[in-house]
């Protein structure tokens, strides 16, 4: 197994619609949305390897905005 290196990420890089605000103590970071939500926490992994790439009230609103809800009828 190799051994990689921890990823440091610098305030202001964008990934998707988040942006980079600073590490937090867990080795999180804490990053803003451009819809203006401000505590995404996230991991460096899941920014480079784009598993989160927005924040959790986008999600939900591009789950309705595709019509991807469930309704009884």
């Amino acid at each position: 197994m190799m051994n990689l290196a921890p990823l440091d990420l610098r305030h202001g890089e964008r990934f998707g619609s988040l942006t980079v605000l600073r590490k937090l103590p867990s080795g999180k970071y804490r990053c803003g949305c451009i819809c203006g939500y401000s505590d995404v926490k996230v991991r460096a992994n899941a920014l480079m390897r784009g598993r989160v790439k927005f924040c959790r009230r986008c999600a939900k609103d591009r789950v309705s905005a595709k019509g991807n809800t469930k309704e009884k009828i």
